[in-house]
């Protein structure tokens, strides 16, 4: 695959097909991992993606439609072969997006294979391609499982492995965060937060604040919410001199005291 080319794909509608968890050895440590295979129909003009001479391999023009001159290949070329081909590429990086209601489910440091092509009369094609994910999270996991079979909209964002690699981008950022251990923080949110949701007068006052949590950063110093400083006005005595105004200031159309007006030069006025 081209590198200014990549196999992507921005809310494109696919069927989650099949999930399959299994574990995985990572030397002698055995991990979760998740298989995800979708499925999606595509305009011909797709191919492209692959390699650029593709559709025009399996394409070509309807002799007995096309009256007008255009780059449209809807009949096969070679309507007896088999329609199906095996496309022996794999992404090494991918970043996964379902965009579902609640909320957008994110897998990321994943990689893309197992590319499946039918090509169908018309101009369809009918693509299938695999997902894998090491150490994805639980939550993810459940959400996924209440897609299965389910047709929605999903981002799929694959670069070769050295692309942009320690450059600190966006795309490696959400990956690190996909794979790095949830904070107890984040476990009780997610806990309170998933199901249908408690009475009101049965929620916790304040979620407790574990100890060296880096989700909590207490603020040093800083008053609770019940330190009230109570001020009284206090009237002077009685009997006192009231206080005089100031005398640097002098009233708007007077010139200075004991003085004529003066003009902004120094001047005098009167």
């Amino acid at each position: 695959m081209s590198k200014t080319e990549p196999f992507n794909l921005q809310k494109e509608r696919c069927k989650l097909a099949h999930l399959n968890l299994r574990s995985e050895l990572h030397g002698e440590e055995s991990s979760p991992a998740i298989d995800l295979k979708f499925e999606f129909d595509s305009a011909n003009n797709l191919l492209a993606k692959l390699h650029p001479d593709l559709r025009a391999t399996y394409y070509c023009k309807d002799q007995n439609r096309e009256l007008i001159e255009s780059d449209h290949l809807p009949a096969l070329r070679f309507p007896l072969l088999d329609p199906t081909i095996g496309w022996k590429l794999e992404v090494p990086r991918t970043l996964l997006r379902l965009h579902v209601e609640g909320g957008d489910v994110v897998l990321g440091g994943g990689k893309t294979n197992n590319f499946k092509l039918t090509m169908k009369e018309g101009g369809t094609v009918n693509w299938s391609f695999r997902v894998q994910f090491s150490k994805p999270d639980p939550v993810a996991i459940a959400a996924l499982s209440g897609l299965l079979q389910q047709v929605v909209p999903i981002t799929l964002e694959c670069r070769d492995q050295d692309d942009d690699e320690g450059s600190g981008d966006l795309f490696a950022q959400v990956e690190k965060q996909t794979r790095a251990p949830k904070s107890e923080a984040r476990i009780q949110a997610e806990a309170m937060f998933s199901g249908q949701g408690a009475p009101v007068d049965q929620l916790p006052a304040t979620l407790a604040t574990p100890e060296e949590d880096p989700d909590f950063q207490e603020v040093k110093g800083a008053g609770q919410a019940d330190d009230v400083v109570d001020a009284e006005y206090v009237p002077p005595a009685e009997g006192a001199a009231a206080a005089e105004p100031a005398s640097n200031v002098e009233p708007i159309g007077r010139g200075r005291r004991g003085g004529a007006k003066r003009s902004a030069g120094g001047g005098n006025l009167e």
